[in-house]
């Protein structure tokens, strides 16, 4: 009995915080109630942005899905996965990127996503949020100077340079680890 009235007196509104500071941030939003995927949809300097936030939980998840697109050909998706795989790759604290492939528009998208905990302690709890909210516009440009630089860039002949560079690095190295009396 004792162990319920303390979690209910501790009960976690993640949710309620999090509109909270929707507002003070001047953020229109609406509440999804009957969605699976997102259950807050708000704007953020005229971008439409969708959270997952649940009470119960000190989790959010802010999704930017559906700003980039391409048409399904070959090379521009392998160029895309590429890029998506290294930013994701080389990032702890931005957003992750994600693609969908919708066949029946013959196009692959791409969406952004950034969790973070919501703790009501959190010092300057509007900052944090706005900061993290502000983390999408950056990482999306440097998205398109990556996927622009590499526009022109011979996947094929990269992937073949950059195995053969590998097997040779392997090779001197076995060399080195198996025979270093032919290097005096």
């Amino acid at each position: 009995m004792e162990k319920e009235k303390i979690l209910k007196e501790d009960d976690c509104k993640t949710r309620e915080l999090f509109i909270k500071i929707l507002e003070k941030l001047e953020c229109p939003y609406t509440i999804e109630k009957d969605k699976k995927e997102f259950n807050i949809r708000f704007e953020y300097n005229r971008e439409t942005f969708y959270a997952d936030v649940y009470d119960g939980m000190y989790d959010v998840a802010i999704w930017d899905p559906y700003w980039y697109g391409v048409e399904i050909e070959q090379e521009s998706f392998e160029r895309l996965r590429v890029v998506i795989n290294e930013f994701n790759a080389h990032n702890e604290h931005d957003p992750r990127l994600f693609y969908t492939i919708e066949e029946s528009e013959n196009k692959v998208w791409v969406h952004s996503s950034l969790s973070f905990p919501l703790v009501p302690n959190t010092p300057d709890i509007e900052d944090f949020v706005r900061e993290r909210i502000q983390r999408f516009l950056p990482y999306q440009i440097d998205f398109f100077h990556e996927l622009n630089r590499r526009r022109n860039y011979d996947w094929k002949k990269s992937a073949l340079e950059k195995m053969e560079r590998n097997d040779k690095d392997e090779e001197i190295t076995d060399l080195i680890i198996s025979r270093p009396e032919e290097l005096n």
